[in-house]
């Protein structure tokens, strides 16, 4: 696995994706990593969602959107906690939540948020 620390203002955008990167913040252990599903990219997001990693995943998903077409497909299922802040990014209409965990399912219903689970 390629690790690769992402900052806000280091990303590029039209840079290529690598086929596996990560970044990590210091919010609740939060970590991204972005897969490549052919030329698809899915986003990977474990530990904790809040205000204080906002601002990486906005980031890094505004890094996907500038290298890739189409929508970007986030996973959610490793997320123990989130609040509204940490969810705002994948609220997006080019983003498909295609896992997400109990509490962040709930709070999305909570929030009157369409659902777009894939299975």
């Amino acid at each position: 696995m390629t690790r690769i620390a992402l900052r806000p203002h280091r990303l590029r955008a039209g840079a290529p994706l690598p086929a596996h990167s990560a970044a990590s913040g210091g919010s609740g252990g939060l970590a991204l990593e972005i897969h490549r599903i052919g030329s698809q990219p899915l986003v990977v997001v474990s530990g904790e969602l809040d205000l204080a990693g906002k601002d990486l995943l906005e980031a890094l998903l505004a890094h996907v959107r500038a290298s890739s077409s189409g929508p970007i497909e986030v996973d959610l299922g490793r997320v123990p906690f989130a609040d509204t802040h940490g969810l705002e990014p994948v609220l997006g209409p080019d983003v498909v939540v295609v896992a997400a965990s109990p509490a962040v399912t709930r709070l999305l219903r909570h929030l009157d948020v369409p659902l777009r689970l894939s299975s």
